[in-house]
């Protein structure tokens, strides 16, 4: 990964403007989930912007996963 390099930001979000409604009266709304890289290189060194569209579901079993690691990441830390 280090010779592709890293995106240094990542954030998520929610459009209104996203939000589908199906006839039979379910409306779902999409997260954006967008990964940038604002390490200050030139721009022909920065990766473009990575974008992904995910479904409530999915979001949340992502956040899931970060949590259960930034926890086994802060047990690590101060165990050191």
């Amino acid at each position: 990964m280090s010779d592709q390099g890293y995106y240094t930001r990542v954030g998520a979000y929610l459009d209104p403007f996203l939000a589908e409604e199906f006839p039979n009266g379910i409306c779902q709304q999409e997260i954006t989930v967008v990964m940038s890289d604002d390490s200050g290189a030139p721009s022909w060194r920065t990766l473009s912007p990575a974008v992904c569209y995910l479904p409530a579901g999915q979001a949340r079993e992502l956040a899931t996963q970060l949590l259960a690691l930034a926890d086994k990441s802060e047990r690590w830390e101060q165990a050191r």
